[in-house]
């Protein structure tokens, strides 16, 4: 019967080998990548997805699981399908061998999925359907990228580093595709290159300097191979004078098929350095997940100058508020990131249009501050490139704008009235035309003008009750002492 059922279920419209998907969860979008392995049998939008950490999940992908708000399919070597800014993503394709290894735990994954859907129901005998480029003895070009023809060299032609034998014969070099350009924007590196920079001849770090004094590259050990690609052996780490992102020759003597996609370099003091094959139009990626770790951090973007900048549009776009234990509440610095794209201003715009709409002077109170506190924001989300909504200053700081813009909204008020004609006031006006009132063209959150006053009726309320209870002290003594004449 389920076997029959299943037989009658469509499949999903646009499955594709990639999943792109948009889970709802507050702050800016963030699409995470996933492999589709297949589907479920007679649940057909049940997919059996593999993260870019190799963790296997089952996900409803037709669009009507709430914990998911959008799904986006592509092929493998497809650019990101439209609508997909900033996404979590597989440093290189997965390979035949990898996706013939995952199919076992799909099975079982297939199964657990069934019985959560069908509680009481026998699962079936063939509870998981593979698609065509996941079948089992798939040829690899089904699941990654076919070797380029023709240009710079298709991915080092070798499964593996070679131990160089001390005092043997010196080998070639290993081809490896030629003039890499730096990583876009990226992290910057100490003493203000880019990170990503060719390094000079010999193996050197950018700019000329040498490599490490017994830095030289000696041996290394490999794992998962990749599909061949155009690009770079880059160091992924910190280490002894090599930064995130510099490009390596590697050792030659490869012997073998295939392109390893991570490995670990042994150098010849004993230590080892992560390296990564990056693909060329993947360095912005790269480059991006060196702060992925760090919720406070942003990629470094670059102007057409060269010098560090990023929009507020932009800004709004990559920030991504996480929960952080010990934040004060509310948080307002996305609100008020998102007001100011919104206006379409920058920070010092804004704030001569907030002197413009109020008629305040620079010699009036908290003009200087203000002024003062927007130069430390353009430093900090500008220049440094904070993620703004986790830095618990940079709350602050809006807070303290928002403050000294609240003060001033009696004034909009009144001027906003004494320009209104008729015979109701602009906020009555406002109220029947469901326009905007005067005080919402300030930079001041409604969740902090309401978590204020909160605040207040609780400091009121806490006043009154000590009043009366002051009170009723004072008025039982006084009926006390009333007694004590009487009975005198």
């Amino acid at each position: 019967m389920a076997a029959a059922a299943a037989d009658a279920v469509p499949a999903l419209e646009g499955v594709d080998q990639v999943a792109y998907l948009l889970y709802a969860v507050p702050g800016a979008p963030l699409w995470h990548q996933r492999w589709n392995l297949g589907r479920v049998v007679s649940c057909p939008s049940d997919a059996i997805l593999v993260s870019p950490d190799h963790q296997l999940q089952c996900e409803v992908v037709d669009g009507t699981w709430p914990d998911i708000s959008a799904v986006r399919w592509a092929p493998a070597l497809a650019p990101r399908p439209p609508g997909v800014v900033r996404a979590y993503r597989f440093a290189s394709p997965p390979t035949a061998a990898e996706v013939a290894a995952w199919l076992p735990d799909a099975q079982a994954e297939a199964r657990r999925c069934f019985a959560r859907r069908h509680p009481g129901v026998a699962v079936p005998a063939p509870v998981f359907e593979a698609w065509p480029w996941a079948a089992p003895g798939a040829p690899a070009a089904a699941v990654g990228p076919a070797p380029a023809a023709g240009g710079p060299a298709a991915g080092p032609p070798g499964g593996g580093w070679v131990v160089v034998p001390a005092g043997g014969p010196p080998p070639a070099a290993a081809p490896v595709a030629p003039a890499p350009a730096p990583l876009p924007g990226g992290v910057l590196r100490r003493g203000g290159a880019a990170a990503g920079a060719a390094p000079a001849a010999g193996g050197g770090e950018a700019g000329g300097a040498p490599a490490p004094a017994g830095a030289a590259l000696a041996a290394a050990a490999l794992a998962t191979p990749p599909p061949p690609l155009l690009g770079n052996w880059r160091v992924a780490q910190e280490w002894r004078g090599y930064h995130y992102g510099d490009v390596i020759t590697p050792p030659a003597g490869f012997a073998g098929a295939g392109t390893p996609a991570r490995g670990v370099v042994l150098l010849a003091d004993g230590s080892s350095l992560f390296v990564e094959w990056v693909a060329i139009g993947d360095e912005s990626d790269f480059a991006d997940r060196a702060v992925a770790p760090d919720c406070r951090l942003l990629p470094v973007r670059l102007d057409r100058a060269g010098r560090p900048f990023r929009t507020l549009e932009n800004l709004v776009e990559s920030c991504r508020q996480e929960h952080l234990p010990d934040f004060i509440a509310p948080r307002t610095t996305m609100w008020c990131l998102e007001h100011l794209a919104g206006e379409g201003r920058s920070l010092e715009s804004h704030f001569e249009h907030f002197k413009k709409l109020c008629g305040l002077q620079d010699s009036q109170w908290g003009m200087e501050e203000y002024a003062s506190v927007i130069s430390y924001l353009k430093a900090l989300l500008q220049h440094d490139q904070v993620d703004a909504s986790n830095i618990l200053s940079v709350e602050m700081m809006f807070r303290r704008l928002q403050t000294i813009e609240y003060c001033y909204s009696d004034k909009l008020r009144e001027r906003t009235a004494g320009s209104s004609a008729g015979r109701l006031t602009a906020d009555e006006q406002a109220a029947f035309g469901a326009t905007a009132r005067a005080e919402s063209r300030l930079m001041v959150s409604p969740a902090l003008l309401e978590s204020a006053k909160q605040e207040l009726e609780r400091d009121a309320s806490l006043a009154k009750s000590l009043l009366k209870a002051r009170e009723a002290r004072e008025s039982l003594g006084k009926r006390r002492q009333g007694q004590g004449k009487d009975q005198g």
